[in-house]
Formats: C-alpha cells, structure tokens, sequence
C-alpha cells in the first residue's frame, strides 16, 4: 500500500519523464509551426 507522499512522488517523476521527452523531441513546436489552436479545453501545447 502507498503513502500520500510516495505516490505523489511516483506522479511527480511521471510527469518529469514526460515533460523531459516533449522537450527532447520538440513536440510541443510541431502545432505551432503548423499554426495548430484549440478553440476551447486543454491546450495542445
């Protein structure tokens, strides 16, 4: 079973690992370039 506070960190190295391969592979570029938008909900980039 899991404390609180370990699987915030479980979380937290999750979305770390995540951030660290958009920033790798430039991902979050790609929708600008391509003059993507989202009207409404969670932002694309």
């Amino acid at each position: 079973m899991f404390i609180a506070s370990q699987k915030m960190k479980t979380e937290n190295r999750f979305v770390l690992t995540v951030d660290n391969f958009f920033k790798k592979l430039s991902i979050g570029s790609i929708p600008k370039e391509a003059n993507a938008y989202k009207e409404k909900g969670v932002p694309c980039v």
